[in-house]
């Protein structure tokens, strides 16, 4: 009948009703916790992604940078906190408490309560203010680490744009051309050496410097007066015209800034600086055609500390760029200490780390790193034991202008991170061959035993790195027999 058929349909619907409300409540309380993970995550993205500000506290990333002065033995280090792509100095002393923790490009900076104070005025740079309440939290993780605003690599391919600034009252004394010769852009950049080719055959054809624009320098006009002005006080000001002129930073890998004559820092006769684990670099004039300043530099933005020796200071290892710079444009031609070149991964195929105490005592062949990548499989180019990096410096090709240690083996410590100071220990050859170091509670000796060219043009140190008890010698190494 069809009040029997309406029953059964009533019964029917509300069967379905059973099952399929809690699936439709179950689909709105999913998509509830969906939006609210998103939300989290968007929030997470624009506090750790972007470091923003917000009212009354400041979140960002740390940066250091050196100021290199052409009066030997003078620096100046200084910190900023970088949001939103911009750089904003901080009190001075404020991170004291935190130095050794601090990683430029790494450490994740809270200050409450804080504001960001902008400028773009000649007279004044970025600042974060403080209150006498304000709380300073730093953390080293890997949120931090993974989304700092730039992470710079060198290897591949790198975009390079340098930037010939002009200003109402001053100009770099080196013409655009000039610039883009020695950069390696220019007409004439092939019979010379520049920054592109040294570069590139430093890390063995791992890095290509390659032209943001054409010729690979841009004019810039600032309508500002800057003699006598602070650099760091027109740096946002820089950026903002860059953008404006040449498009968004993020087209490019390295930005060099060539700074007209007579701007300042708080170091007299200043040459540059970089901020590191950034692309941005800062030259005074004529230091802009300078090839070891921009090497000097670009590595900083690739995360290196300076390379120093004993107590001499921080820029005196001359084996290798991250020391001091020369003003000529071709040359000393020189890389990296060995430490530096095992960290920027360029002869990775060919490093080795060797550990006495574990392993027994190890003998072997170590290239000149400028015949890499044209040697056999027998060669190594770097050692690693422990907390020191071993080289073959060959003055020769690319390195044949190093200004210390010439043709030695050299040992260089490395300061632990990458960004801490190097320190070079001794150069060693056939006159000099034995070096002995203490590392924690062993002795670690190295010695030489052989130096030669093998029938492909290779040259070579034969040596044995061993611990002192140990009685493996030059003599009784069985690949001498």
């Amino acid at each position: 009948s069809k009040a029997n058929r309406a029953k059964v349909a009533i019964k029917s619907t509300m069967a379905f009703m059973r099952v399929r409300i809690p699936c439709f409540a179950a689909s709105i309380i999913l998509a509830i916790i969906s939006y609210s993970t998103a939300a989290q995550e968007s929030l997470r993205h624009s506090l750790f992604y972007h470091h923003k500000s917000t009212k009354n506290q400041v979140e960002c990333i740390y940066r250091q940078s050196d100021v290199q002065s052409s009066q030997e033995g003078q620096s100046l280090q200084f910190d900023v906190c970088q949001v939103e792509g911009h750089f904003y100095n901080l009190p001075d002393n404020l991170l004291d408490p935190y130095r050794v923790e601090l990683e430029s490009g790494r450490t994740r900076i809270h200050i409450e309560p804080a504001t960001l104070q902008s400028s773009e005025h000649v007279s004044q740079s970025n600042e974060i203010l403080l209150t006498p309440t304000s709380r300073v939290t730093v953390h080293n993780d890997f949120l931090a680490h993974r989304n700092s605003v730039q992470q710079q690599t060198a290897m591949g391919n790198l975009t390079l744009i340098a930037v010939r600034v002009t200003s109402n009252d001053a100009e770099v004394s080196l013409s655009r051309e000039e610039l883009s010769n020695s950069m390696g852009f220019g007409s004439s950049a092939s019979s010379n050496v520049t920054l592109a080719s040294q570069l590139n055959a430093c890390s063995a054809g791992a890095l290509t410097l390659v032209p943001g624009i054409e010729g690979g320098v841009g004019e810039l006009f600032i309508p500002v007066n800057t003699r006598g002005v602070a650099t760091k006080n027109l740096e946002t000001l820089l950026q903002n015209e860059f953008v404006q002129t040449f498009g968004s930073e993020d087209d490019f890998d390295h930005i060099l800034f060539c700074m007209p004559n007579g701007t300042s820092t708080q170091l007299n006769n200043w040459i540059a600086y970089a901020y590191r684990d950034t692309k941005f670099s800062y030259y005074n004039d004529v230091w802009c055609n300078s090839l070891t300043s921009r090497m000097h530099e670009m590595g900083h933005n690739w995360g290196l500390g300076h390379s120093g020796e004993g107590n001499e200071g921080n820029y005196e290892d001359r084996t290798c760029s991250m020391g001091v710079s020369f003003p000529e444009p071709d040359g000393p031609q020189e890389c990296y200490n060995g430490w530096r070149h095992w960290y920027l991964g360029w002869f990775r195929s060919r490093q080795v780390v060797v550990n006495p105490i574990v392993n027994g005592p190890w003998s072997g062949k170590l290239a000149a790193f400028v015949d890499y990548p044209d040697i056999g499989e027998e060669y190594f180019v770097i050692l690693r034991v422990r907390d020191i990096f071993i080289q073959y410096n060959l003055a020769d090709k690319h390195n044949r202008g190093v200004a210390e240690k010439p043709n030695n083996v050299t040992v260089v410590k490395s300061g632990g991170s990458a960004e801490q100071v190097s320190t070079i220990l001794v150069g060693l050859d056939m006159q000099n061959p034995i070096f002995a170091y203490k590392n924690r509670n062993a002795f670690i000796v190295i010695e030489l035993c052989e130096e030669g060219t093998d029938e492909n043009g290779v040259r070579f140190m034969r040596l044995i790195i061993r611990e002192q008890s140990q009685t493996l010698t030059c003599s009784g190494d069985p690949s001498m027999l």
